[in-house]
């Protein structure tokens, strides 16, 4: 009798033994990433006393972020798959704790809208200079700030080529991190005027032409492709709005077309104030 208890207990331990899981893995509500790929170490707290497996768990990777600031969402029963095949482990060697989905965003910095305004009217001004101009310039409307992923940030101008010389001028600027596009942000410009640059047989600046300006400029733009502006519709009593992403300028009673953020259809809005839409019959 004493025998066969002792042999249960010993049943018993290995059972046990075998039972007990190598880590556990302890996800994280929420988590903040610096680049592009996600490790596993980044959304989740690891313990276990074998060391070369928690360095290959913390460094595991288990995907990516979108560059776009939208964040991602990582599944605990997904997960759970990913390292089991990643890794060989059995389900009973990793014990899972936290919540049963994990936020994850990437890290952003502030980019000033004064700085996009000075890429934007820096290159103005070669540009001017490269068809034989000086000018005064003003920033129309001074884009806001804008979040983007952490990292090295450029601003890289798009080349106006041979775009005809207006009172009002649109710069569009490119915002790169780290070597990715991020997006193109418009930066309209006002000439407030104009000299005829340099040679000695050049015209006196008096001379110059006044610059080209089309019956259609002389209204106020309300609404300016690649900008962001509200538009109101309704269904039935109910009032509703939307961000849209303007595709062409706009002034006052014109339809202009708009896409709806997340890549949506595009549409026809009438324009009925600065910024504002209304969608059109």
């Amino acid at each position: 009798m004493r025998l066969h208890s002792c042999l249960a207990a010993s049943l018993l331990a290995c059972t046990c033994a075998q039972a007990a899981p190598r880590v556990t893995v302890e996800l994280l509500p929420q988590a903040e990433v610096a680049g592009d790929g996600v490790a596993l170490g980044q959304i989740a707290h690891l313990r276990s006393s074998e060391l070369a497996l928690m360095r290959q768990l913390v460094h595991l990777p288990i995907g990516r972020v979108p560059r776009d600031g939208q964040p991602a969402f990582v599944r605990r029963e997904s997960l759970a798959r990913w390292v089991q095949r990643e890794t060989g482990l059995g389900e009973g060697e990793l014990a899972w704790q936290g919540p049963e989905l994990v936020r994850v965003n990437r890290a952003t910095r502030q980019v000033r809208g004064s700085e996009l305004a000075q890429a934007a009217t820096e290159a103005l001004r070669a540009w001017l200079a490269q068809h034989g101009w000086g000018a005064q310039l003003r920033v129309a409307r001074a884009p806001h700030d804008l979040a983007v992923p952490a990292g090295e940030v450029q601003f890289r101008p798009r080349p106006m080529g041979d775009a005809a010389l207006r009172n009002r001028m649109l710069v569009w600027v490119e915002v790169w991190c780290e070597g990715a596009f991020v997006r193109a942000v418009p930066v309209p410009l006002e000439i407030e005027a104009t000299l005829l640059a340099g040679s000695p047989a050049a015209a006196p600046a008096s001379a110059a032409p006044p610059l080209e300006r089309s019956p259609a400029a002389q209204a106020q733009v309300l609404v300016e492709r690649g900008g962001w502006a509200t538009l109101r519709s309704s269904d039935g009593v109910v009032s509703l709005e939307s961000k849209v992403t303007v595709l062409q300028d706009g002034r006052a009673g014109e339809h202009v077309r708009v896409r709806a953020p997340g890549g949506g259809g595009i549409v026809f809005a009438r324009v009925v104030g600065p910024a504002q839409l209304e969608l059109a019959p």
